[in-house]
């Protein structure tokens, strides 16, 4: 099965958040001259896209789209994991969101 509607829809909003996320991260780089290992952050960054790429290909083609849609949150909530840890764990302000 290719995605559906509703994976479509939320592939969009994970495109919508990669941009957020690049512009939160561009500030606190540019604006705030934070010191994190942002090349480590842009790396799991750009998991975000390839995995669009990977998930509206012929690859996720043997997934129902629940199926599709719990492996992306399931990915989604490692990255950013990865992403809080890398930008200063548990004294990041974000982990709230968390």
């Amino acid at each position: 099965m290719s995605p559906g509607l509703s994976s479509l829809r939320f592939i969009r909003l994970r495109w919508i958040a990669f941009v957020g996320q690049l512009i939160v991260h561009g500030a606190a780089l540019f604006i705030f001259e934070l010191t994190v290992p942002w090349l480590k952050i842009l790396a799991l960054l750009l998991l975000i896209p390839v995995s669009n790429l990977l998930a509206t290909t012929r690859l996720t083609k043997s997934l129902t789209e629940t199926e599709l849609s719990g492996c992306l949150l399931a990915f989604d909530t490692l990255l950013v994991t990865a992403i809080l840890y890398q930008a200063g764990g548990p004294s990041n302000p974000f982990t709230i969101v968390y």
